[in-house]
């Protein structure tokens, strides 16, 4: 059974010698997370740097290190104000109260983490808003305490992600910081993606306290009544998440091809796209995440109602399956497990936009064409291109896209605009596979006139996917072939 936790369980004011400080300078405090002075130190005869967050007062932190060109993480625990988060005496359950669940957001920058954020959050309101009688799904927001009377000050976050209402991991901009300021290899900024995935955590801190902490700074910029509470960071780390978990969790991952969106502005990102999600992929085939599903990109933009239905279907089984390990009373509210109704139709409109071409929202910007155009004037980078485009790009549905937005024969590595094919225009992967392809052939005898896009509903990804991707890793065109390695 998973751990349950006391949502007004605060972090102590050392002031109060540990104590929960439940006054409103608590909530105040939480507001300064991402203001605080972070400390740099460089050891020029050991070759290291190191990266700390300002710990004063704080149940965990994050330390970020440099040796000899490798970046490293390490989370550490206050011994002293400790509050034992996972004590019986101090955890209250939430079966009494309320029904929760944790999605949490994943992806690349720039590959449509915030698009599909809204699409989640405005299904979840759409399907259960009338039998819920509370509010069904709420997005972190840094006015959220300021609004409810809690703090004095509203909190300003870059897309209000959660990443920057916290310390206990690092966040992207931190890794990016000292991946530049320790002279790293430049080939390796693709682990900058799922760092806190291997992250060593002090032994004085166990995974479920830790996530006690984490959860604790998340909550005040969540409205707690809600039934669904989504957290978005463009990262991959899907791993830790799902280590440091307090409620029933679904991880929803978007990817992207790399070439179009480009968003670590490299031209090598092809490289870095495939040892972040070489790494993910082999953590969900792995079995060690309960609960996911990963999305393409271009499947949300073209055929978006389709990929939603599938969407809340995962979440439909995941609470089913979970059963006696979450819902009160050991079943799960019958207004989250009924059936779907529709089964969504072909709309090829990306509704967040006015406009009605998907084209747009496809076609690479000017400085994504330009480097990818450099990488293919590079013989290394344009050979470890074209290898990515023949061996790994099919297997997640790639097509070239004409100006008019009509799919081409043959996908190439050229610069241009990518689409994914009718048969990937669903979720790619999932650990409700069963449910999905059981879901899909409902939808197709109930809507005969009308055919269900997706020739195959995506279970875990194939060892032999993974095993090309890492392959493709260690060639000779790859300056990673020295440091990819099995996962244990």
């Amino acid at each position: 059974m998973s751990p349950v936790i006391n949502y007004n369980i605060l972090p102590p004011n050392p002031a109060t010698d540990g104590k929960t400080d439940t006054s409103l300078k608590s909530y105040d405090s939480l507001a300064k997370i991402n203001t605080t002075k972070h400390e740099s130190q460089v050891n020029e005869k050991k070759n290291t740097t190191s990266l700390k967050y300002d710990d004063q007062g704080k149940l965990a932190f994050w330390e970020l290190n440099v040796r000899d060109g490798k970046i490293n993480c390490q989370i550490h625990a206050h011994a002293h104000p400790m509050r034992i988060l996972s004590s019986n005496d101090e955890i209250k359950s939430i079966k009494s109260d309320r029904e929760q669940y944790v999605i949490h957001i994943h992806g690349l920058h720039h590959t449509g983490t915030g698009y599909l954020r809204q699409k989640i959050q405005d299904a979840l309101n759409d399907e259960f808003a009338i039998d819920l009688n509370s509010p069904v799904a709420s997005v972190h927001d840094g006015s959220f305490p300021y609004l409810q009377g809690l703090s004095s000050k509203r909190r300003y976050a870059p897309e209000n992600e959660g990443q920057h209402f916290q310390n206990v991991f690092p966040p992207y901009h931190q890794r990016k910081k000292m991946f530049s300021e320790a002279n790293c290899p430049q080939f390796d900024f693709g682990k900058l993606a799922y760092l806190a995935d291997e992250c060593i955590i002090d032994n004085s801190q166990s995974k479920l306290e830790l996530g006690n902490v984490l959860f604790n700074e998340w909550s005040p910029y969540w409205n707690m009544s809600a039934t669904f509470l989504i957290q978005k960071t463009p990262t991959l780390d899907v791993h830790f998440l799902e280590q440091t978990k307090v409620l029933p969790t679904l991880h929803v991952m978007i990817i992207r091809h790399p070439m179009t969106s480009n968003s670590r502005g490299h031209k090598w990102m092809g490289l870095g796209w495939l040892d972040a999600w070489a790494h993910t992929l082999e953590v969900l085939a792995s079995g060690e995440i309960e609960w996911y599903a990963v999305v393409p990109y271009e499947a949300l933009v073209q055929y978006h109602k389709v990929v939603v239905r599938e969407l809340l279907e995962v979440l439909r089984s995941g609470i089913l399956r979970l059963g006696n390990d979450f819902q009160i009373d050991g079943r799960a509210s019958s207004a989250l497990t009924k059936p779907l109704e529709t089964c969504g139709s072909d709309n090829r409109r990306l509704e967040l936009h006015a406009s009605n071409s998907t084209v747009t929202f496809l076609t690479p910007k000017s400085a994504s064409i330009s480097l990818w155009k450099n990488c293919n004037s590079a013989q290394k980078c344009n050979n470890f291109l074209k290898q990515l485009t023949s061996d790994i790009f099919p297997s997640f549905g790639y097509v070239d896209v004409t100006d008019s937005g009509k799919h081409k024969d043959e996908l190439t590595s050229n610069p241009g605009t990518k689409g994914i094919s009718r048969d990937f225009g669903h979720i790619l992967f999932s650990s409700e596979g069963d449910a999905l392809k059981k879901f899909k052939e409902s939808c197709e005898n109930k809507e005969n006139d009308q055919e269900v896009n997706g020739s195959g509903i995506g279970y875990e990804p194939s060892m032999e996917l993974i095993h090309a991707m890492k392959e493709l890793l260690r060639n000779d065109n790859s300056p990673l072939k020295e440091r990819i390695v099995d996962r244990e």
